[in-house]
C-alpha cells in the first residue's frame, strides 16, 4: 500500500498521562473527550438508539460503511500476510476477523437490498480520508498496524453496544446495533485488546507517541465518519 500523510488531522503531542501509564487504558484516559465522542456522545449515536435518526442518514452512513468494509478487508489482509508465523494468537485473531469480514460484506449486500439502497455510490471525502489512512497505516511497522486494527475494531464495537445500553435494541436500528454492538464481538475485541496491550509494554517515547499519534488520528476519522450522515445534507 501507498503510504500517504494526513495532513488534514492536526496531532497534538503524546500527554504525561499516557507515558505514566504505559497501557492501553492510558490513552483513553489522555484523550477522554474524543474518545467519548468518537464511541458514546455523537449525536448519530444518540440518534440511532432513540430512533429520531433519519433513513437517509442512516443509509448515507450504512452505504460509506459497505466501502469502508471492503478497505478494512484489504487492510487485514495485508496485516494477516506480516504476521511472524510464531505469533499464533495474533494469526488466529486475524484469520477470524477476516472470516467475519467476509460475511459482513455479503450482509452489506442484503442490507442495501432490503433498504432499497444502492450499495455502489461513490466515497464521500471522510470515507476517501479514512481509506488514505489505511494505505498510511499498513506502511508502519506490524505493531503499529495491529494497534491500529484494535482501534477500529475497539470504537465500533463499543460505538453499537452503546446504542444498545440507551435503548436501541428495539427501535429502528436494534437489527444492525444487534449485530455490531453483540457480547460475541466484544469477546473478541477484548482478545484483540490483550494483544495489542502486549505490544505497548515497555517500548520507548518514540514509539509510544507513534501510538498515540495513530490513536488521535482514528479516533477523529471515526468522529467524521459519523459526521458524515448530517453533512451529506441527507435528511
Amino acid at each position: 500500500a501507498k503510504v500517504r500523510k494526513l495532513a488534514s488531522h492536526s496531532i497534538t503531542p503524546a500527554s504525561k498521562a499516557v507515558h505514566d501509564n504505559m497501557h492501553l487504558q492510558g490513552f483513553f484516559e489522555a484523550h477522554s473527550a474524543l474518545w467519548n465522542r468518537a464511541y458514546s456522545s455523537h449525536n448519530f449515536l444518540t440518534f440511532a438508539a432513540d430512533s429520531t435518526l433519519t433513513a437517509a442518514q442512516f443509509n448515507t452512513w450504512l452505504v460509506q460503511d459497505a466501502i469502508f468494509a471492503a478497505h478494512f478487508r484489504a487492510f487485514l489482509s495485508t496485516l494477516l500476510s506480516r504476521t511472524p508465523p510464531s505469533l499464533s494468537d495474533d494469526l488466529a485473531l486475524l484469520r477470524s476477523g477476516l472470516a467475519a469480514m467476509d460475511a459482513e460484506l455479503a450482509t452489506f449486500a442484503d442490507w442495501g437490498a432490503k433498504r432499497g439502497v444502492a450499495m455502489g455510490a461513490a466515497p464521500l471525502p471522510a470515507m476517501g480520508r479514512y481509506e488514505k489512512a489505511l494505505e498510511e497505516l499498513a506502511g508502519e511497522s506490524y505493531e503499529v498496524m495491529f494497534f491500529g486494527f484494535y482501534l477500529i475494531e475497539v470504537v465500533y464495537q463499543k460505538a453499537w453496544a452503546g446504542v444498545l445500553e440507551k435503548g436501541g435494541r428495539d427501535g429502528m436500528y436494534g437489527e444492525f446495533a444487534t449485530q455490531w454492538g453483540s457480547e460475541g464481538f466484544g469477546e473478541y475485541v477484548k482478545e484483540v485488546e490483550g494483544v495489542a496491550g502486549r505490544y505497548l509494554e515497555g517500548c520507548g517515547s518514540e514509539r509510544q507517541a507513534e501510538f498515540d499519534g495513530w490513536f488521535q488520528k482514528i479516533m477523529k476519522l471515526e468522529v467524521e465518519f459519523w459526521d458524515m450522515a448530517f453533512d451529506s445534507g441527507s435528511g
